[in-house]
C-alpha cells in the first residue's frame, strides 16, 4: 500500500510534499484516503485535522496519518460551506476515529 505522502510525491513531486497540493486528486480518492486513515484502537489514536467541505465538519483520522490527510485537504478547493455543530470530543468508536458533537 502506498502512503498518502508517497502518493503526493509520485503525483506532485517536491512541490506537492511541501505545499500540500492535492494535485488534481479527485474528491472520491481523497475520501478513500480519509476513510483508510480513520482506523484506530483507542481514543488517543485520533486527531481532528480540520474541516473541509465536502469532507465534513470534522475530519478525524489516526494521528500517524494526520499530516498527510491535512495536506490533501489543504490542496482541495472547497466547493461548499458548512454550519458545524460544536465538537464535544474525539473518540475511537467501533475501531474508527469519530467526531462526537454536542
Amino acid at each position: 500500500m502506498v502512503s498518502v505522502r508517497r502518493a503526493l510525491w509520485m503525483v506532485c513531486g517536491i512541490a506537492g510534499m511541501l505545499w500540500g497540493a492535492a494535485c488534481g486528486m479527485s474528491k472520491d480518492a481523497i475520501q478513500q484516503e480519509i476513510e483508510k486513515a480513520r482506523t484506530c484502537a483507542a481514543d488517543q489514536d485520533c486527531e481532528n485535522v480540520g474541516s473541509k467541505c465536502p469532507f465534513g465538519c470534522y475530519v478525524v483520522v489516526h494521528k500517524k496519518d494526520a499530516e498527510s490527510i491535512r495536506a490533501l485537504l489543504k490542496g482541495y478547493k472547497e466547493t461548499c460551506a458548512y454550519d458545524c455543530m460544536v465538537l464535544d470530543k474525539i473518540a475511537c468508536k467501533d475501531k474508527m476515529c469519530t467526531a462526537i458533537t454536542k
